[in-house]
């Protein structure tokens, strides 16, 4: 494997699962800021099942955004 940057098109959803876990907050961030400058107001993030430690993480992330 490579941690060379990957182009991710910029669409309503972003399927977190090909990613790892510790990459989930970064790439996020990123994906939201770069969907917002797009005139996107609503993605949907798509975050897997489980114990729910993804979902923690993201919910944690949303709320430090305005």
């Amino acid at each position: 494997m490579t941690d060379e940057p990957v182009e991710i098109p910029i669409e309503d959803v972003l399927d977190l699962h090909p990613f790892r876990p510790n990459e989930i907050r970064d790439v996020t961030l990123e994906y939201l800021t770069v969907a917002r400058e797009r005139g996107l107001r609503q993605v949907r993030l798509i975050h897997g099942r489980g114990i729910g430690v993804q979902r923690a993480n993201v919910q944690s992330l949303l709320e430090t955004l305005d």
